[in-house]
């Protein structure tokens, strides 16, 4: 009866997959350790659906065109530059992402973003080149 107890648990602890992991990680995890990844991941997918000619993401009915690309980035560096990250996120600056951004669309001979305004004023005090 004394050895029942540990085998059923040697037993489960396989089913349980990496959710004792996860309840071991705590509340900030992802902001420390996996935020600043996805965030790169989602724009590369996106660079690589305007190559494609799709639509943005969120415009998936609609056809191709520049004009929701260009929508599409200024709302992207709008909110790298105005999000105020999570206390506990440990990665890149909304500077860098929007440098990123830039960079990795000019070298995959993308046309320069039709910026705002304000996203022009944000990218020059930030001392990003915008390639225009």
């Amino acid at each position: 009866m004394k050895l029942l107890l540990p085998a059923i648990v040697l037993a489960v602890l396989p089913l349980t997959g990496c959710s004792i992991i996860n309840m071991a990680a705590g509340p900030g995890d992802y902001y420390r350790n996996y935020a600043a990844h996805n965030m790169k991941e989602d724009l590369d997918r996106s660079i690589q659906e305007e190559l494609r000619k799709e639509s943005p993401g969120h415009e998936r009915p609609k056809p191709y065109s520049r004009a929701l690309w260009n929508e599409h980035w200024n709302e992207r560096l709008d909110y790298l530059f105005t999000n105020v990250p999570h206390p506990q996120y440990r990665g890149a600056s909304g500077e860098w992402f929007a440098a990123y951004i830039i960079r990795e669309r000019q070298k995959a001979g993308l046309p320069a973003i039709r910026l705002t305004p304000e996203n022009r004023k944000r990218l020059k005090a930030a001392g990003i080149p915008t390639g225009v």
